[in-house]
């Protein structure tokens, strides 16, 4: 499954995607095909700026953090970025976990996608889940089990965001892990 089309950021929204990250839109039926032109030409676009593309699909269960977990250390080593890998499956366990609490949290239980995009310095983590509310960080105390998953992304990649899936439904969280120097390197000013 190709992830969601390409689009500029559009300013209403509250974490919005940098340009060039995959967002979800289509033409609507009966119009006139220029932003269906514009969407194709930067999805096309995306097969050069992303050259290794993964896509899977998880039920909402705890047992698929393990499994996303291995497959984004196995993308990273592939990538040829495997100086990331640790970081990279922590973005992805909390993504992920996010994203199961989300998708059970409303009815029917839908599944949680995840799309691995790589070039030859980044790895971009893309989470689809079914549920339309933003992630929101938790107020954990420091003897809290749990809540400080987003803090967790923040720290570790270089940016991260989410943005609304009109179309499909729900939300895509994502985050960027960079590598200079072998290491994920945050900036201060954020995209998100």
């Amino acid at each position: 499954m190709a992830p969601p089309a390409l689009l500029e950021a559009e300013p209403a929204l509250n974490h919005p995607a940098p340009a060039g990250l995959p967002l979800t839109a289509a033409a609507p039926a009966g119009a006139a095909g220029c932003r269906f032109c514009l969407l194709h030409a930067k999805g096309t676009a995306m097969a050069h700026q992303w050259p290794l593309r993964d896509f899977l699909e998880y039920g909402a269960l705890p047992s698929a953090l393990p499994s996303a977990r291995l497959h984004a250390r196995q993308i990273a080593w592939e990538g040829g970025l495997s100086a990331l890998g640790e970081n990279v499956e922590l973005l992805v366990s909390e993504l992920m976990t996010n994203g199961i609490a989300a998708a059970r949290a409303i009815k029917p239980i839908s599944p949680v996608r995840l799309w691995l995009l790589a070039d030859t310095t980044r790895i971009l983590i893309l989470v689809w889940d079914a549920n339309p509310h933003p992630p929101a960080p938790a107020q954990a105390d420091e003897h809290a089990e749990s809540g400080r998953g987003l803090l967790l992304v923040h720290a570790l990649s270089q940016r991260w965001g989410s943005y609304p899936t009109p179309q499909m439904g729900g939300k895509v969280v994502w985050a960027l892990c960079r590598a200079d120097t072998g290491h994920a390197t945050p900036e201060r000013n954020r995209g998100a």
